[in-house]
């Protein structure tokens, strides 16, 4: 889901140092969130990493002539600095907040994400990192109506600024939204939107893939960078210096659990630190070559030199039995998802230091986690089983685990394998965590999933 991402250089810009961007990921996932934390909503979009529009509310505005006028110059910059040719008219339309939020709330009834959300929600809840009772829908809408500066919708082709947004913010989001017109027509766009369950770390780094790309254009053009200087090279290291260090400010204007917040601004910043490594290490040529062989994992964003060694670093998919403890207390599975390297770390920070819970998750291989809900009292249980690098990584993540807001009631290690059990005691956890070991089965990822009855580009 959607994170406002905050891009300032007091020696380099020369727009208004308040720019943040943000955007929409899988709203399908909470937008970046919900991009990460379930399928959901897959949305693409700009934020103000304000805390709500009101707070341009004496800032003037530009008409709609101007928009206009101001949309040409924005899209002939976005092409000529993306490299890619507008091989269609872009249309270019203003949206109220109230058209936001209508927009949000189609795609949440039009696609998976109400299911995937609640059910994200209730899991998050048994770790601690989520308030009880916390509606991710209702709390993403109210998020989304106030932040979102603009969005491309790739079903109607259009992309929507909103009617609040100050004159000196139009312009990068608008940049901004161009690229995101533009990878839709060289890459298309709508084969990676659909919300779908079991997805979410690899919709999360696709996400990444895309909001970096025109979050580096949109960076580019604000702070004069031509792509083919060599100073652009320089020039983009120290934005990306910068908005490490504004990030934190970013995350504590948004009205959200940390967990959330993190999870929004992943795509911004995670996603243009790996574009900006795929640029400088192979060229502008590979950029357009990850929409068709894109990163698989939030573990390829955050280590793009595993990505692009060879033999590649692909991610493990991790299958286990249900249970025997489980099927007595007639428990059914309600949601089965990856969390993947990023979220483990955002989960670890909750009860570790920062730098403690980055190494424990950065041994990350491959995750299952699945919720139950159980008998006619509704109890919930979640299991999860992850596989690390080595041992040793095994058993830290182990050990970051127990640290958690609400630890778990087991955690077991066998080789690189990790076992938790979260939620209601339905038996002995430790014989439910070694069923669990025993029953695994590993795949490596090693593509894309395919959309169902949608037509893949060649």
């Amino acid at each position: 889901m959607l994170l406002p991402n905050t891009m300032v250089d007091d020696d380099c810009t020369s727009a208004n140092p308040s720019i943040i961007e943000g955007r929409l990921g899988p709203l399908g996932r909470f937008t970046t969130l919900v991009t990460l934390f379930c399928s959901g909503l897959m949305i693409t979009a700009c934020t103000t990493c304000q805390p709500d529009s009101e707070t341009f509310a004496d800032t003037p505005k530009i008409d709609d002539a101007e928009l206009i006028k101001l949309a040409h110059t924005a899209k002939a910059e976005a092409i000529r600095l993306r490299q890619l040719p507008e091989m269609r008219p872009v249309g270019i339309k203003v949206a109220s907040k109230d058209a936001i939020l209508t927009y949000v709330t189609e795609r949440l009834d039009t696609t998976d994400s109400q299911r995937l959300l609640k059910w994200t929600a209730v899991a998050f809840q048994l770790l601690g990192v989520l308030p009880d009772n916390y509606n991710m829908a209702d709390e993403l809408k109210l998020l989304l109506r106030d932040q979102v500066a603009g969005y491309y919708d790739w079903e109607k082709k259009t992309l929507f600024v909103a009617d609040w947004l100050p004159s000196f913010l139009q312009r990068p989001t608008l940049v901004h939204e161009v690229v995101h017109a533009l990878q839709d027509q060289h890459f298309d766009l709508g084969r990676f939107m659909e919300p779908q369950e079991g997805l979410s770390d690899i919709q999360s780094a696709i996400q990444a893939l895309i909001e970096g790309d025109a979050t580096l254009v949109m960076a580019d053009d604000m702070l004069g960078i031509d792509a083919n200087t060599e100073d652009a090279v320089s020039m983009r290291k120290r934005l990306l210096e910068n908005l490490a260090t504004q990030m934190q400010a970013a995350m504590q204007s948004v009205n959200a659990p940390p967990v959330i917040a993190e999870s929004l601004l992943f795509p911004y910043a995670a996603g243009l630190k790996f574009v900006m490594y795929a640029l400088e290490h192979h060229g502008p040529k590979t950029l357009d070559t990850l929409y068709h062989e894109p990163p698989l994992s939030t573990e390829a964003i955050l280590h793009p030199e595993r990505w692009f060694s060879e033999p590649r670093d692909y991610p493990q998919s991790i299958g286990f039995t249900v249970p025997t403890e489980f099927n007595l207390h007639q428990c059914s599975a309600k949601i089965t998802e990856t969390a993947g390297e990023f979220l483990k770390g955002t989960l670890f920070a909750q009860g570790s230091p920062r730098d403690v819970a980055t190494i424990a998750a950065a041994g990350w291989d491959g995750d299952t986690w699945m919720l139950f809900e159980c008998g006619a009292e509704k109890r919930y249980v979640m299991a999860w089983v992850s596989i690390w690098d080595t041992h040793e990584d095994a058993n830290e993540a182990a050990a970051a685990l127990r640290t958690t807001p609400k630890p778990p009631l087991h955690v077991a290690v066998q080789e690189s394998l990790v076992a938790g059990l979260w939620g209601e005691r339905l038996g002995d956890p430790v014989g439910i965590t070694q069923q669990l070991l025993s029953t695994v089965k590993l795949e490596p990822i090693e593509s894309a999933p395919k959309r169902p009855g949608k037509k893949q580009p060649q």
